[in-house]
């Protein structure tokens, strides 16, 4: 029989750097502001020394912002996010006590809302002023070892779906796939009677399988979480006519999310259920508080009734979370994120993330993928200007006649194909980031996880670089957590 063409993907790549970019524009204003002012105080001053004084401020400000911290990042970018840290620390921002607040200040302008299915459940939406948020609980890829042809048929499957939703007619700007394991518990284990006339030498082997059982299998539940722009929903609203208004937004999120189902099903990805705004807290409050089932609504009256309170870790970089019931440390959590230039340089297949979702190493863990999905138009600018980039400094690079690593090669050869993908076999544009949340008992069950989570990217997965969470551990936390945050502009 014929073997399976498993497809490779491409996760590299150069970062666009457009013509006029932000950055750009800043680095001039500050410039010719700095330059303004030595110029005044040469005029005004009219003193030898005190323009020495001013030309070496102005060097000594140009060496700040060109050094660099020892990930390769601007070491005054590291610094100003430290003084943030400090204070968010002193004004308890990324903290949160629900005795004394509604909901965690980074999610002030968030309202939620519920929506009738018509089947006599409803549907939860987050309303963050600029887009609806929905969840839904998915398969996440079969049970045991699955064949090279089914892998191949699910990859095909997601494409697909990803392709559709990059359509301009459907209203989703981002999905999130995330997927949750955690150690089997012994209410997940089907019950066993065992008949009177056993053994009982046989009564306690059977009791050792089950305790084996519980020692050695994890279980793994998948969330796809659909973020919906409120402008495309309200253009939508004005095509057939009609006022937009909060309620036709909200039923337009449901016919979108609807959309999205029917997508997912008719790629054989099975949906088990769009979550309402209980089952919603219930899986946020069993990522936080791990001993807690994510099927457990036992006591939420709304959404952010089920939240714990929690606090930073400055020591650990790490977000501890606090039992309701006895108000002690009950988890720590850390979170991490694998930024574009820490991706592999070479080809990968499908299942690349399969050793860090199924790795037994780490008992508590979150990964989650997310697509921003670019219209077409967008996907094959943003091919083109990485390709340009990628060019432009190979090019460079021989201009000063430095002998390269190969770095810059890989990089344009990579770009050259993901604008082939999209120009020639019209592929989802997409920007993609990997999180991943790890979680302990104890600070030091939390650092052994960490430490296993960078052995198997690096040994298993390529990964060169893994940025942890460390300065703002509570942004980190909320980024992974099922909410539709927003993918940050440069990672």
């Amino acid at each position: 029989m014929a073997g399976v063409e498993r497809s490779t993907y491409w996760l590299g790549g150069a970062s666009t750097v457009p013509f006029v970019t932000r950055r750009k524009v800043m680095v001039v204003i500050v410039l010719g502001v700095g330059a303004f002012t030595a110029l005044w105080f040469v005029v005004r001053a009219q003193s030898i020394p005190a323009t020495v004084v001013a030309f070496v401020l102005g060097g000594a400000a140009v060496a700040v912002w060109l050094r660099r911290d020892a990930e390769g990042g601007r070491w005054i970018v590291s610094g100003l996010d430290r003084v943030r840290g400090w204070l968010s620390l002193r004004a308890r921002w990324d903290e949160f006590d629900p005795e004394v607040e509604v909901r965690p200040f980074w999610l002030e302008r968030v309202e939620v809302a519920s929506v009738a299915t018509g089947d006599g459940h409803d549907l939860g939406l987050l309303d963050d002023a600029t887009h609806l948020v929905a969840v839904l609980e998915v398969d996440g890829g079969g049970h045991a070892i699955q064949t090279a042809a089914a892998h191949a048929r699910r990859e095909r499957a997601f494409r697909a779906v990803l392709r559709a939703c990059s359509r301009p007619r459907v209203a989703v700007s981002q999905l999130d796939v995330m997927t949750s394991s955690f150690p089997t518990r012994e209410g997940d284990l089907p019950a066993v009677s065992l008949a009177q006339w056993v053994t009982p030498a046989v009564a306690q082997s059977m009791a050792d399988v089950r305790s084996q059982a519980l020692l050695g299998t994890q279980q793994y539940r998948s969330w796809v979480v659909v973020r919906m722009p409120v402008d495309q929903l309200a253009a939508v609203i004005r095509e057939d006519g009609l006022a937009v208004t909060p309620d036709r937004l909200n039923q337009a999120a449901l016919e979108t999310v609807g959309q999205v189902t029917r997508l997912f099903m008719d790629n054989g990805i099975g949906v088990h259920r769009g979550l309402s705004s209980r089952r919603w807290a219930a899986v946020i409050r069993g990522l936080l508080l791990c001993d807690r089932s994510v099927d457990d609504t036992a006591g939420i009256r709304d959404f952010w009734h089920a939240w714990p309170a929690f606090e930073v870790d400055r020591r650990e970089g790490a977000v501890t979370v606090f039992d309701p019931a006895t108000g002690e440390a009950s988890w720590h959590h850390a979170t991490a994120s694998i930024p574009r230039s820490g991706w592999p340089t070479a080809a990968v297949h499908g299942r690349w993330l399969a050793p860090l979702v199924l790795s037994h190493e780490v008992s508590h863990r979150v990964v989650v993928n997310s697509f921003e999905l670019l219209s077409p138009m967008e996907a094959s600018g943003f091919a083109r200007d990485q390709l340009t980039t990628a060019a432009s400094l190979r090019v460079r690079q021989r201009s000063q006649g430095k002998v390269g690593t190969g770095e810059v090669e890989v990089a344009e050869s990579s770009a050259a194909l993901v604008a082939k993908d999209v120009a020639v076999h019209h592929a989802a544009g997409l920007r993609v980031l990997t999180r991943v949340m790890v979680s302990g008992r104890s600070a030091s069950e939390l650092r052994r996880a960490q430490e296993e989570i960078e052995t198997i990217t690096s040994n298993e997965m390529g990964v060169t670089r893994i940025n942890w969470d460390t300065t703002r551990p509570t942004l980190g936390v909320l980024s992974v957590l099922p909410l539709g945050r927003e993918l940050p502009r440069d990672y």
